[in-house]
């Protein structure tokens, strides 16, 4: 029960944030919530698998969490070396 009602309140998090990422225009600000929104995700993920008592699924949490990582960071340094 408890993991259920995780799951929705992260799902409604996520939809709040992929609409502050729609309607934000400063560059800085889409990439916070970018980030953020990944970070959700692999909440999401880990809930799910505790939810589902996989420890399968704890090696996709990892892998989206390692890409969500390498890309804000990749960001990050392309948006320093263009200064927007």
């Amino acid at each position: 029960m408890i993991l259920q009602i995780t799951m929705g309140l992260l799902l409604m998090a996520i939809g709040i944030f992929v609409l502050r990422l729609i309607l934000i225009k400063n560059i800085h600000d889409k990439l916070l919530s970018l980030n953020l929104l990944t970070i959700k995700v692999v909440l999401l993920l880990a809930v799910y698998a505790a939810y589902e008592e996989s420890p399968f699924i704890l090696d996709i949490v990892l892998a989206s969490s390692l890409v969500g990582f390498i890309a804000t960071a990749v960001l990050i340094v392309y948006i320093g070396r263009n200064d927007v």
